[in-house]
């Protein structure tokens, strides 16, 4: 047994933490860039469909934990990273 163990169960709690496992999942959404003068286009159609993967997401216990996004070509990728 190791210093720590020993410690740890000195505590009046040990044994009553149950540590469950969290799931998690990633969500891909691709936006293809189109040749218009407005800079944002991506951006302002993007974002009806980006609230509703977050609310049908959010309906099942899904928790938004992190985003990232990047770019290769003509196309957009953003990754919704979620935790139950």
């Amino acid at each position: 047994m190791g210093k720590w163990e020993a410690i740890f169960r000195q505590c009046t709690f040990y044994g009553q933490i149950k540590l469950s496992m969290k799931e998690y999942k990633v969500e891909t959404l691709i936006y293809y860039s189109k040749l218009t003068f407005d800079k944002y286009h991506i951006v302002n159609s993007s974002n009806k469909e980006i609230q509703e993967k977050l609310n049908d997401y959010a309906k099942d216990g899904w928790r938004l934990v992190s985003t990232d996004a990047s770019n290769f070509g003509a196309a957009m990728y953003i990754y919704l990273y979620f935790e139950k």
